[in-house]
């Protein structure tokens, strides 16, 4: 009759640890590998200029509070623009208030488009993203109004 000591239980729970410790690192890489091909999620997207720009902005602002900053307004303007032309022209500009226009209306995907704006708050500043029929906002360029309200910029 083998009896264990009580050195062979100790190596037989460091065995039994060893096993626990590597099964749940599995289960994690294949569980994270799942999740990973599930969602299609890439590595490109995060390589993406405009997403590393909206990162970093928001880690600035989390490493920086400005506790005494004003509040601010987000506004949305949009402007069509065709790709490529078409036989009809883009509806006419509204004009009441803040507004966008873009020289041509339309082109071809290489084309060079001046983009202008007028009714701004002076100082303000944000990016320029064409939308596809898609729906994906594919951030193309950035503006900052003088202090008249108006801006002008070229994007491709």
């Amino acid at each position: 009759m083998t009896s264990k000591t009580a050195n062979d239980k100790k190596q037989d729970q460091k065995r039994r640890r060893t096993w626990i410790v590597l099964i749940f690192v599995v289960f994690g890489f294949l569980t994270y590998a799942y999740g990973v091909d599930a969602t299609g999620v890439t590595l490109e997207e995060i390589e993406d200029e405009q997403r590393q720009t909206n990162l970093f902005r928001i880690l600035r602002a989390l490493a920086h509070p400005d506790i005494l900053e004003r509040e601010t307004d987000e506004v949305q303007i949009a402007a069509e623009i065709y790709v490529p032309c078409q036989a009809n022209e883009p509806a006419p500009l509204d004009n009441s208030g803040a507004y966008i226009e873009i020289v041509p209306p339309c082109g071809d995907p290489e084309t060079d488009v001046l983009v202008r704006g007028r009714g701004f708050a002076a100082g303000s500043e944000g990016p320029i993203s064409f939308i596809p029929p898609s729906g994906v906002s594919l951030g193309i360029g950035e503006f900052i109004v003088e202090e008249d309200g108006t801006f002008e910029t070229t994007v491709t």
